[in-house]
């Protein structure tokens, strides 16, 4: 009997403004277009389903400027007869220690490349319903591209970490840390309420080490010392997030607490992020949302 009144309390709540959130997704599931068809279809609008409540208080809708992550260049990282390394393997051990983020610039791929893959992701998700079969194809071949040109970066990125944390430097290589990786690449649609909602709300990596390419909107936002940091694109750049399992692994010397990150929605331009992590498997995933609150990394 009480949890038939409290049923009945629930859909009256629910009456009571007039929302059906199980009808609303039904209706939205039914179109298979998802939430691209939406704003295909004119959109105007921002759909209940996609309102986080935390919302309604104004949490976190804006992040600081005034403060950035660490950004280093790889550009002297193979010269000879200087300490350049040396110099590298300090900024990348501080930024690890203080952050779990940095910036990454120079790094040996190409921007024009970076620029490639990011305008393929973009006009797949743009083009018609039904994909053809010469699009998928291309798609198919940017991505190996890509994880061709990462992979080999990410073996760089392990060498370092090794280094900074006074091991030999294919420690990391050694025990697997970059065998399993996964893919997931992001496109979220211009959103007429971007106060409303995440792109993806505020989360860790659980992976050993994820390589973020990310467009020149810019959305990610790190949570650092008791505040939002707002990540400024840098052309070319790639963002590297250290994962919970990376922290675990150095016995919290890298990190003392895990490091929380967010995408936030813009009302004006489509967003497009590409992300590469270091994990336990290796899985490509397509995501196409306006509410990644489903999401499992970012």
């Amino acid at each position: 009997m009480v949890s038939t009144d409290q049923e009945e309390t629930t859909q009256t709540d629910v009456e009571h403004v007039g929302y059906h959130r199980y009808k609303e997704l039904k209706v939205l599931d039914d179109t298979k277009a998802g939430v691209k068809g939406l704003v295909d279809a004119g959109l105007s609008k921002f759909p209940k389903i996609f309102v986080h409540d935390c919302h309604e208080l104004n949490i976190s809708s804006s992040a600081t400027n005034n403060v950035s992550i660490p950004v280093i260049d790889l550009g002297s990282l193979h010269k000879e007869g200087n300490n350049s390394r040396h110099e590298i393997i300090q900024k990348v051990k501080e930024a690890c220690e203080k952050w779990g983020f940095f910036q990454m610039v120079n790094h040996d791929i190409p921007q024009s490349f970076l620029d490639e893959m990011l305008d393929g992701m973009r006009r797949f998700h743009e083009q018609d319903a039904t994909p053809t079969s010469i699009f998928i194809q291309l798609k198919r071949e940017i991505t190996v591209k890509y994880s061709d040109h990462v992979k080999k970066l990410s073996l760089t990125l392990l060498e370092l970490l090794s280094e900074a944390l006074g091991l030999e430097s294919s420690y990391l290589k050694d025990i697997d840390c970059g065998e399993g990786v996964f893919m997931v690449r992001h496109y979220y649609p211009p959103c007429p309420g971007p106060e409303l909602t995440w792109g993806i709300a505020g989360h860790t990596d659980i992976g050993f080490v994820t390589i973020l390419l990310q467009d020149q909107v810019g959305a990610l936002q790190v949570f650092h010392e008791s505040q939002w940091i707002g990540v400024t694109p840098i052309p070319g750049a790639l963002i590297i997030n250290l994962g919970d399992m990376m922290k675990s692994l150095t016995w919290d010397h890298y990190m003392k607490k895990k490091v929380t990150h967010q995408h936030r929605m813009r009302s004006l331009r489509e967003i497009v992020t590409c992300l590469w992590t270091d994990f336990v498997e290796s899985i490509v995933v397509d995501d196409c949302e306006l509410d990644g609150s489903n999401a499992k990394s970012s």
